[in-house]
Order: C-alpha cells, then structure tokens, then sequence
C-alpha cells in the first residue's frame, strides 16, 4: 500500500517556477533523452519552461538525502500548464544510482525549501516507480500547520529514481484537484523515456567495445544516430523504424563481424527501446 511523505510545512507555494523561459546553454546529455515533449502529454497541455541551474531549487537534486551545503546536481526543469494546473517536471543524473536513491526525495524538500521549517521521517513508498519512490500530498498536511496559507492551495509531488537517473513531477493549483492518476501517468511516461535512455547509454558505452569491423560499427552507429534524432523530437514511428533498421543489420551481422555475446547484449538493448517505444505511442 502507498504511503506519503510527511513533511512539516507552514507555508507552500510554487518555489522556483517562472512563467518566462530560461533555456541555459547546455544540461548533461543524459537528459536529452528524458526532455519531456507535447507529443508525450495527453491533450489540453500547453508548453512552458525549460532550464537548467546548478541550483538545488532549480534542479532540485543534492547529493544526498540532507539539506544544507551538498553539491547540487545540475539538472533541468520543465513546465507545462493544463487548465487551471500547472505541471512541474525535474530531471536529475547523478554521478552513481545509490546517489540517485538518496536525492529523490530531497527534491520534494527543495521543491518547496524556503517553506519547510522541519519535517518528521517520511514513509518509504515502495516500488511503484524506478528503484525508490515518494509521494508528498499537500492536502495530507495537518490543517493547523498550514492555517497562514490562504484559499483552496492544491500541491501534490511524485518523485523517484531509476538506475543514475532522477525524476520529479508535481501538481500545483490554486483551485483544481490535483488528479492523482495522471500525476502517475505522466511519472510512468517519464520512467519510460529513462528506459530508452539507459539503453542508448548502453550503446554509447558498449557498441565501440563490441563490435571491431569499423564499417559495421559506424554503419550501426548512423542508424543509432538518425534513431535519436527522431526520438529526441517525439517522432516516435519513425523512430520505431530507425531502431529496427538497426536490429535488421544486427541481426545479419551476427555470427559473422557480430558476436554472439555481443549481439546479446546490444539486441537486449535495442529490444528496451522497441518495447518502451510501444508504451510511448
């Protein structure tokens, strides 16, 4: 059963957010292949904001699970809005998946830094999303720790990790019910992007190392390359035929300037990317 975080607030509002884009010049190129796009949303959500900061309560991810003076984790942060809800996503990639682990749930505290005063240890919510994952409802706050906040303030915040990867999706508005479904639908669709990028960092780190013939590797290469050019704009069937091109040549290299091993290994790959393709259409 799902538990929530508890955190002690007084005061909550939505910290760091700007209706004005700040597109900064470069962000880890890990989280190119998680970048939110239209095409993943459902109908009725309009574009926002895009950065990326070192700063913690822009990117919202520490080193570790303490507040204080870590080392943030260069990020970025997207927005997109949807009636009167405004919707928060925040992409991490951490140096190992253990500090991963540990800075999910510190972006719910930076999420709103400047508001909470203390907070009790939070409930591990199980397995839902990643590896670790936490929920933080707003509107699960004892009311006399929030009585300075004015009017019908709705918050909720999803947040976990994946491998080196991490994610936060949150909920803001002053009047509409924050749907609890479609926070996790829009987490799931998230996770389902990091599967494609942990398969495409597999390949930037295992395809030089696994294939010797230098035709065969960059040919394959080029169809990886074209294939993430597609990905990366949210033309998925394309994409998808791009990523197979690359199995179809796979699979005539094999046995011959492919080895078996590694043809296990960059098919199992390749097979992710079809899968969570699929999921994302």
């Amino acid at each position: 059963m799902r538990k929530k975080i508890l955190i002690f607030v007084f005061c909550v509002a939505l910290s760091g957010f700007s209706i004005y884009p700040t597109i900064a010049s470069s962000f880890p190129k890990e989280l190119e292949n998680v970048v939110i796009t239209l095409s993943d949303l459902p109908a009725g959500f309009h574009s926002g904001v895009q950065s990326t900061t070192n700063d913690s309560r822009g990117a919202g991810w520490l080193t570790n699970n303490h507040r204080g003076t870590d080392t943030p984790i260069q990020g970025l942060r997207q927005g997109f809005s949807c009636g009167a809800i405004t919707w928060s996503f925040k992409l991490g990639f951490f140096p190992s998946s253990q500090q991963a682990r540990e800075g999910a749930p510190t972006a719910i505290l930076t999420e709103s830094t400047l508001y909470i005063n203390k907070r009790v240890p939070g409930s591990f919510s199980g397995n839902s999303f990643g590896d670790t994952c936490f929920y933080w409802d707003f509107n699960l706050e004892p009311f006399e720790l929030r009585q300075s906040v004015s009017g019908g303030l709705r918050k909720k915040i999803l947040s976990f990790s994946k491998g080196r990867y991490a994610v936060l999706v949150s909920g803001f508005s002053q009047s509409e019910e924050i749907d609890q479904g479609l926070l996790e639908q829009l987490a799931k669709k998230t996770e389902t992007k990091i599967d494609v990028a942990i398969a495409l960092d597999g390949f930037d780190s295992q395809l030089p190392l696994q294939i010797q013939h230098q035709g065969i590797r960059q040919s394959l290469q080029a169809k990886l390359d074209v294939f993430t050019k597609n990905y990366q704009k949210g033309k998925y069937k394309t994409a998808l035929n791009n990523i197979n091109a690359f199995i179809n040549e796979l699979n005539a290299q094999r046995g011959k300037h492919v080895s078996e091993s590694a043809y296990q290994m960059l098919k199992a790959y390749a097979d992710t990317i079809v899968l969570s393709l699929n999921a994302l259409m």
